[in-house]
């Protein structure tokens, strides 16, 4: 700014020297100009002086001095010609040519001179100006650029990349031109002096800079013949946005003729417009001599990034080099260690030897494939002198290798410890989850996973970002396609007290999104969040306009071996959806939805005196076997004896056409399970328990688990208050197998056929599900702290595959 107050100073001593002319001649004038802009700001002074001159035309000199917060300090000497003419169809105005030997110090302390000269119409409506800059300076050696890099390569069991030679900062003046037509606005002529709006553009060359071309619009109103304000806005590809507010004053006052009194004539007059600055640009230059081979560096270790190749189609035996790779994915995972990069190439392209999974237990590791490019310009790298590599150096990307994991209940890629990064694989047919990144129990963390740039497909889930038990866990997931999987595309489940962080896109861990969420079995996407808010922006959903109802489930995905679940969300009016398969249940008598109701979201509401039952078809998956787990959230308003919950038992003639019952005892408080024997059963093989405690208004979650292959009655039959096994009496023998019937689902009656054992629940139930297996403890526990109160966040959602 020191500059801008020495301009200021000297224009105003100048100004106070000017000579006077007579009254109506042209006099001479200052005028200091501030411009207040959105990227610098700028003094301008001037000092204009006629030097001849008569009624209708002038020769006069301009001299200014330009100063701005960025240390640019520029002045310009012109001589000019103006003459007033009646052009018919332009009609008046003034025609002018200029010329100026322009200066310029700019910030790096380049002294450049340039030639400026212009032409202009200035008439009473229209205006039009023309003006080109030419060099008369060389370019300037202001610097040593900085290093330029080749592409990055693996060699052994490092990284590297070609150093080139360190080049030369050259500042130059760009040669160019501008051009721009204005209007002068037929309004407010009583209460200003002229308000004109202008439009048009410019572009400079340079011998090593780019070229600048841009448009530039501006706007000045003339509010007396000594005051003017206004604002300019210009925009090109280098130099970007740049807007201006202005202010002009004049003085001496009433030196400047008034357009509103002398018309065209005033305008011979006005101070030349044209680009303030000699306009110079910088460029690097090659450098010359030796390239230099530099080391990869990790961030963290200060030593040599160490590499461990895979190769499926590579002979056994390697050491893991990048000239005698692992052909295993076992033994890079026996190798690496932390901060370790396991690097996968394409190989073979299929599962060869890469049909285990691998897990990555160690923090810092990065599991990268050849699907994407390994980025090495990100914090986790640096060169061996220390320092970090410009955007865009990595190791190319070519296809991706695909991993999957045929062993029972497996997953492809598991992830149980901090910072570690998975990318550019391909994950098919892990007969569990493709990617699980899992923190189970206290003092267990998986923090700062990155995904980014995985297909997940062919799974059962195909990532499972899970927290349990206390376990810490925070992952980002970006440009990751997770599609053809049995149940979902990907599950987020907080199960845990500890850290839970997910970010799909826009949320705190910055995922760009970009993820591809559609062609799932069930749900893309699950949700268990504890209540809050899952970023998941700038996604792909199979359609535009972000996930359709079906596509995004809350709760927890407890979803193996389960065959038939009513959330008691959804309803037609006359029955109740199924969320798996085709299992819907149809309304008997006026069972009531209620909306936001329910433990889970919604619930069914059960009316005794009306008899509300919801019946659904009969299908084998809830009788066959030897393995059934029923689980269900009730709050009865009234404690009704005999009321039944749930039930595949037909009637109390003991024909061996049922199968199974849960309802309340003759207290309506407590509980009984029913099995029944094959073939004719008494009704006297069941448990009973005093610690369920049903209480009338408060929501209590029952599961009863039933595994006929255990050794005794209480290893067949369990019962679990709120996840918490209750004790109990049992009844008779609990059988060793379900009997098949071809008898319906039951919600909210006793039996189904025999009027006299017909006690219906008189109150409310929520979330119903059947598992044809016996589930164990803990996931019983997990179903009764499942929630379904989480939001999804997925505005700016892609309206076509990423």
């Amino acid at each position: 700014m020191k500059q801008i107050f020495s301009i200021l100073f000297v224009s105003t001593f100048l100004s106070c020297s000017l000579p006077a002319y007579a009254d109506e001649a042209l006099q001479p004038r200052a005028e200091t100009n501030f411009r207040y802009g959105s990227e610098r700001s700028i003094l301008l002074n001037e000092i204009w002086i006629p030097l001849q001159q008569d009624e209708d035309s002038v020769l006069y000199g301009d001299l200014r001095l330009m100063g701005d917060d960025q240390d640019n300090n520029e002045g310009n000497a012109g001589i000019g010609y103006r003459r007033a003419f009646d052009l018919g169809g332009l009609g008046k105005g003034v025609a002018g040519v200029h010329g100026w030997l322009d200066r310029r110090i700019t910030e790096n302390d380049s002294k450049f001179n340039q030639a400026t000269i212009g032409a202009e119409w200035l008439g009473a409506w229209v205006d039009l100006r023309l003006n080109g800059y030419f060099s008369l300076s060389n370019e300037r050696t202001v610097g040593e650029s900085g290093p330029a890099y080749g592409d990055a390569y693996f060699e052994d069991s490092n990284m590297f990349v070609t150093r080139l030679p360190q080049g030369q900062l050259i500042e130059e003046i760009m040669d160019g031109g501008d051009a721009e037509i204005g209007f002068r606005v037929p309004a407010f002529t009583d209460s200003v002096d002229a308000i004109r709006l202008y439009g048009g553009g410019y572009y400079f060359s340079g011998d090593h800079s780019g070229d600048i071309a841009g448009w530039r619009a501006r706007m000045t109103a003339d509010i007396t013949s000594d005051v003017q304000v206004g604002g300019r806005f210009q925009k090109d590809d280098v130099r970007g946005s740049q807007g201006f507010l202005e202010a002009t004053v004049r003085f001496p006052f009433g030196h400047k003729k008034s357009y509103r009194d002398r018309g065209v004539l005033a305008r011979l007059d006005e101070s030349p417009e044209r680009d303030i600055d000699i306009v110079t640009g910088t460029a690097e230059t090659p450098g010359t001599g030796e390239a230099e081979k530099v080391a990869i560096y990790n961030a963290d270790t200060h030593g040599a990034q160490k590499v461990i190749h895979v190769d499926n189609s590579a002979a056994g035996g390697g050491d893991g080099s990048r000239q005698n790779p692992f052909n295993t994915l076992q033994a890079a995972q026996a190798a690496a260690q932390s901060n370790e990069i396991i690097y996968v190439h394409r190989g073979d392209g299929t599962t060869t030897n890469q049909d285990q999974g691998i897990v990555l237990s160690r923090a810092g590791m990065t599991l990268a494939g050849s699907g994407a490019p390994l980025s090495l310009s990100t914090s986790g790298f640096r060169t061996q002198d220390g320092q970090r590599l410009p955007a865009g150096v990595a190791i190319r990307a070519a296809a991706a290798p695909v991993i999957a994991n045929i062993n029972a209940d497996s997953d492809g890629v598991t992830v149980n410890a901090d910072n570690v990064t998975v990318q550019g694989i391909r994950i098919d047919s892990a007969t569990r989850y493709g990617i699980a990144v899992v923190a189970d129990g206290a003092g267990a963390s998986a923090q700062n996973t990155r995904i980014s740039n995985v297909t997940a497909t062919g799974s059962k889930t195909g990532i499972m970002v899970h927290g349990a038990n206390g376990g810490a866990v925070s992952a980002s997931i970006q440009n990751t396609a997770a599609y053809g999987n049995t149940q979902h595309g990907i599950s987020i489940y907080d199960d845990t007290s500890g850290t839970f962080t997910v970010d799909l896109g826009g949320g705190t861990m910055g995922s760009a999104g970009g993820n591809s969420l559609t062609g799932n079995g069930l749900e893309d996407l699950t949700i268990d969040y504890d209540g809050r808010a899952l970023y998941a922006n700038g996604n792909w959903w199979g359609q535009a306009g972000g996930p359709q109802a079906g596509q995004v489930y809350f709760g927890a995905p407890l979803d193996d071996d389960l065959v038939g679940h009513w959330l008691m969300d959804e309803n037609s009016g006359t029955s109740i959806a199924s969320r798996i398969g085709t299992h819907n249940g149809s309304f008997v008598n006026s069972p009531t939805l209620i909306p936001n109701g329910g433990i889970l979201d919604g619930a069914v509401s059960f009316d005794q005196p009306q008899e509300d039952v919801i019946s659904i078809p009969d299908y084998d998956d809830t009788d066959t076997g030897d393995k059934l787990t029923v689980s269900y959230w009730i709050n009865p308003d009234t404690l009704v004896a005999n009321a039944g919950h749930i039930l595949k038992w037909t009637d109390a003639s003991w024909d061996g056409d049922n199968s199974w019952v849960i309802r309340a005892n003759p207290a309506g408080d407590e509980v009984y399970v029913f099995i029944a024997a094959p073939g004719y059963d008494d009704g006297n093989n069941y448990f009973s328990s005093s610690d369920l405690d049903l209480a009338a208004g408060a929501w209590t979650n029952v599961t009863f688990v039933y595994d006929g292959a255990g050794a005794t009655d209480a290893d067949r039959l369990k019962l679990y208050k709120n996840g918490v096994q209750v004790n109990g009496t049992f009844v008779g023998t609990i059988p060793t197998s379900l009997t098949n019937t071809n008898k319906p689902i039951t919600i909210g009656r006793q039996v189904t056929e025999l009027d006299m054992f017909g006690d219906f629940l008189d109150g409310r139930m929520d979330d119903v599900r059947i598992y044809n297996s016996a589930l164990s403890a803990g996931s019983v526990e997990e179903i009764s702290r499942s929630r379904s109160d989480s939001t999804l966040r997925a505005t700016g959602s892609l309206s076509a595959a990423p």
